[in-house]
């Protein structure tokens, strides 16, 4: 299980049929497939040696990348970071497979009123940079977050949302050709 996550993770990267060990180390010079093996190996390895040894680099790599996204986040397979800089995720947010992240981006609990709650994230969503997701809220599939966006509502499929407040537009397939390599 490991295996496959790590290796959809490199998938978005660079897409192979088959990938070896090397294929791995070569990519752990990009800053969010490396934090991800590390998160990868906290969350899902059954070793505690490993689990350990890996959370003590996700500290350092979080302090080094400013990547926040703690093991406990439910992340689908074939996450893809587009590029180090402050990323803040709720350990009680969940991701579907196919996401894709971008720098500056908050995805958060809140603690109180009608909206309590971390947000569940559907498959084939895109985060533009520094987008806002808060509070108890469902986006659905095939989703983009235009960049600098705030959502607090439910966001249904096929749709797009733009500005602060956010305001749903609805279109077919609003990620194609910018969410690539996905993970089937």
């Amino acid at each position: 299980m490991l295996k496959k996550y790590i290796l959809s993770d490199l998938y978005r990267i660079h897409p192979k049929d088959k990938y070896t060990f090397t294929d791995i180390l070569r990519h752990m010079s990009n800053p969010g497939f490396c934090y991800l093996v590390f998160f990868r190996m906290c969350s899902l390895s059954n070793n505690k040696l490993i689990r350990l040894f890996s959370k003590f680099v996700i500290r350092h790599l979080r302090y080094k990348f400013g990547f926040q996204i703690v093991p406990k986040t439910k992340i689908g397979l074939g996450f893809y970071i587009g590029h180090f800089g402050h990323i803040i995720i709720n350990p009680k947010v969940q991701i579907g497979s196919n996401c894709n992240i971008s720098p500056g981006v908050t995805i958060g609990k809140i603690h109180g009123g009608n909206k309590e709650g971390a947000p569940i994230i559907g498959n084939n969503v895109w985060i533009g940079t520094n987008a806002v997701i808060v509070g108890g809220v469902v986006i659905e599939d095939d989703v983009l977050i235009a960049p600098g966006a705030y959502v607090n509502f439910n966001v249904p499929s096929n749709s797009i949302v733009l500005g602060n407040p956010g305001k749903i537009i609805s279109k077919e397939n609003p990620c194609h050709n910018i969410i690539n390599n996905k993970v089937e």
